[in-house]
C-alpha cells in the first residue's frame, strides 16, 4: 500500500524583506500625526486655562460685590456713630458719663517752642528740614 501523498508546503522565508522607503513613510505618518495632535492638545489646554481664568474673574467679582456691600454697611455704621446725639446717648446711657461743670474744665497751654538754631524754623517754614529750599 502506498502512502497518501501530502502536499508539500513551502513557507519560504519567514522574515519579509524590507521595502525601500518604508521607514521614511512611517516617519512621515508619525510626523503628520504629531503636527495634527499638537495643536489640538494646545488648543484644549488653552481652553481649560481660559475657563479657569473666567471662573477666577467671576469669583473675584462676587467677592468685590460682597466687599462693596460690607463697606456701605460700615460707612452707614460710622455715620451713625459720629452723630453727636448718638455719642451723647452712648456716653450717658451705656458709660454713665455726665456733662462737666464749668469748674471741672481746665485749659492747658503749650509752652512756646524755641529753636536751638534759628535756621531750623526757616527750613521748617520752607518745608525742608535739611535747610534746602523746595524747587
Amino acid at each position: 500500500m502506498t502512502r497518501p501523498r501530502r502536499s508539500r508546503v513551502v513557507n519560504g522565508p519567514l522574515v519579509k524583506a524590507r521595502e525601500p522607503g518604508r521607514l521614511a513613510d512611517l516617519a512621515r505618518v508619525i510626523l503628520l500625526g504629531a503636527l495634527v495632535a499638537l495643536p489640538a492638545f494646545l488648543y484644549a489646554t488653552l481652553q481649560a486655562n481660559l475657563q479657569q481664568q473666567r471662573r477666577s474673574v467671576v469669583d473675584l467679582e462676587e467677592q468685590l460685590g460682597k466687599l462693596a456691600e460690607q463697606r456701605r454697611r460700615l460707612d452707614l455704621e460710622i455715620a451713625s456713630l459720629r452723630d453727636p446725639k448718638r455719642i451723647r446717648q452712648v456716653a450717658g446711657g451705656l458709660l454713665g458719663m455726665v456733662d462737666a461743670d464749668s469748674g471741672q474744665i481746665i485749659y492747658l497751654t503749650l509752652p512756646p517752642r524755641v529753636a536751638e538754631n534759628p535756621t531750623t524754623l526757616v527750613a521748617e517754614a520752607l518745608g525742608d528740614t535739611h535747610g534746602r529750599q523746595r524747587p
